[in-house]
């Protein structure tokens, strides 16, 4: 049996304009979000990259600063205090009170020199001690027979070449009463 349908035949007219355009734009607009995603991305993971290897330059001069500190410290603990001072003495130019003491000088090179690595120029990778002379005394800096710092408050500027470039790097020292100092490094002006 078939089924019979009544009633006038409805025809609707189809308005492409009205109907398909504003799909059509609305995907033309989504397409273009996601290409300037695409873009803000690869923007995004380059800067990342960059810090990446910023921090990778980073890393390794830490490295270079944990070596240096091996060597100056690990053979130290099994010498006697003039052979301490002695190796000190070699490794740390200048007239710094931190030669008086083992633990100190070791301290007080590894932040000195951080301060220097991260000056210009960036690309160079190495920063030698070439001096360091104390330029104020504001308390008279005085030492245990055991080479623990009793009191002093001084300043000094500790020299680095860096590739042939001179960063001076200023040190404040203040006797933390615990036989060593606090130090503020900073780039000296």
């Amino acid at each position: 049996m078939a089924t019979a349908f009544s009633g006038p035949a409805v025809v609707q007219s189809f308005d492409f304009d009205q109907k398909v355009a504003p799909f059509i734009s609305y995907k033309q607009h989504v397409e273009q979000g996601f290409e300037e995603e695409k873009v803000s991305v690869k923007r995004a993971s380059s800067d990342v990259l960059r810090e990446l290897f910023r921090l990778f330059g980073v890393a390794l001069r830490c490295l270079f600063i944990a070596a240096f500190s091996i060597t100056l410290t690990g053979p130290i603990a099994a010498q006697s205090l003039k052979e301490q001072l002695d190796k000190i003495q070699e490794v740390l130019p200048g007239n710094s009170y931190t030669k008086y003491s083992p633990a100190l000088a070791v301290q007080s090179w590894e932040m000195a020199a951080t301060v220097a690595h991260i000056q210009k120029p960036m690309s160079c990778k190495t920063a030698k001690i070439i001096d360091t002379k104390v330029t104020a005394v504001k308390e008279k800096v005085i030492f245990t027979s055991k080479r623990k710092l009793k009191q002093g408050h001084w300043l000094e500027i500790w020299t680095f070449d860096k590739c042939g470039k001179r960063v001076r790097v200023q040190a404040e020292f203040r006797a933390d009463g615990k036989g060593t100092a606090d130090g503020d490094f900073s780039v000296a002006k």
